[in-house]
């Protein structure tokens, strides 16, 4: 990179798109653009939530598994899940929150969910919903 007079070197990440000068000694990261800067993950705003929908159970093993439509004509780059384990008498048992982040590539359609760290007692019932959710960035 040529400032004036002079040239400094500049290596890129490509995995990652940082990118460093060598500077006053030592290497000093870019500031990213300001274009960057505003491609971060949106909030899904309530009425998009409510397009957000599935199923979700126990199955024969005891593992919580469903699956998640996105109704929405944008991808998603997480959905916040959050499980209900109830008593017989209907007080709370536990609740878990799962950010699903990880899970989705690109969620337009139908993902599914597996999580093996519940179960349920003698009488026990459990419900879910989502919670929120965030667009992915384009």
């Amino acid at each position: 990179m040529k400032l004036g007079d002079n040239n400094y070197p500049v290596r890129t990440d490509r995995l990652t798109g940082k990118t460093e000068v060598l500077a006053q000694g030592g290497w000093i990261e870019f500031p990213k653009p300001e274009r960057d800067r505003q491609d971060q993950d949106l909030p899904v705003e309530p009425d998009e939530l409510t397009k957000i929908t599935g199923h979700a159970g126990l199955d024969t093993v005891g593992y919580f598994k469903g699956d998640i439509y996105n109704g929405n004509a944008f991808d998603l780059a997480s959905v916040v899940v959050e499980v209900e384990v109830q008593n017989p008498d209907k007080s709370t048992d536990f609740t878990r929150t799962y950010d699903l982040r990880e899970t989705f590539r690109a969620l337009s359609d139908t993902e599914i969910i597996e999580r093996t760290d519940i179960s349920l007692g003698r009488g026990q019932s459990i419900s879910w919903s989502i919670k929120s959710a965030l667009k992915k960035s384009l």
